[in-house]
């Protein structure tokens, strides 16, 4: 499907990055990191090689790495909402249930309003805080 996605609007930055972490989920980690170098232009280099770590230690549980990636690249790209959006997922798994929400607030108000990444973090805001946030009002 993302495969598919990318196909059809190879611009869309969050469907790569979402693409990568499958691709590292499966351990193809050459392909995962293509996918960045190829998305990312030259001199955003350093900050594809970043999300490849951050991709790398989510896929082999390393929360606390994972973490520490994503920040930095929280911080350092705000185009890319998706990265908010999977911290907050590694934040959640963490336990760290107060930053995973801001994590996902942050994705919904970075996207655009109908874009995939605030889809899916609304859903993530309504999973954890119910029905009451399902608004974009809650994010605000």
């Amino acid at each position: 499907m993302l495969e598919w996605l990318l196909e059809a609007n190879p611009s869309r930055d969050a469907v790569v990055v979402l693409l990568a972490y499958c691709k590292a989920t499966a351990r193809d980690y050459q392909a995962s990191n293509r996918l960045l170098c190829q998305q990312l232009s030259e001199q955003h280099r350093t900050k594809a090689d970043q999300l490849q770590a951050a991709l790398v230690y989510l896929t082999v549980g390393m929360w606390k790495d994972a973490a520490e990636e994503f920040f930095m690249l929280v911080r350092a790209c705000p185009h890319l909402p998706v990265i908010c959006l999977l911290l907050g997922d590694v934040l959640a798994y963490q336990g760290q249930r107060t930053k995973a929400l801001l994590c996902w607030r942050l994705a919904v108000k970075r996207d655009r309003d109908d874009g995939l990444v605030a889809v899916v973090a609304q859903q993530m805001l309504s999973a954890h805080l119910g029905a009451s946030s399902q608004g974009r009002d809650a994010v605000d």
